[in-house]
């Protein structure tokens, strides 16, 4: 069972070896890249939905669970993109218009 802290080091740790191994071997990272990604996203997929799992059947209100998890989301997603870890979407008013 992993712990939200050993998680977090993991994607850390993960994000350190890939910014390493691209400066020493383009080659080599551009062939693994994806499966490394997938792998990555698979795991972290896996931990969420068991600590998912644990919380619900211990706390039983899903939508509080829910919003308190889009609650804690946003502000991660909104310092990522301000502080220029992730680029932010481009969105037109026609994309906007897609997703009302």
């Amino acid at each position: 069972e992993a712990s939200p802290f050993a998680i977090v080091a993991a994607t850390a740790l993960a994000a350190v070896a890939a910014a390493e191994s691209e400066s020493e071997s383009k080659g080599l990272w551009e062939k693994i890249k994806l499966p490394v990604y997938a792998g990555l996203w698979y795991f972290f997929n896996v931990q969420y939905n068991i600590q998912n799992k644990k919380l619900l059947t211990v706390f039983h209100a899903n939508w509080a669970v829910s919003w308190f998890q889009l609650a804690a989301g946003i502000p991660i997603a909104f310092f990522m993109w301000t502080s220029g870890l992730v680029k932010a979407p481009k969105m037109t008013k026609d994309d906007y218009l897609k997703l009302a």
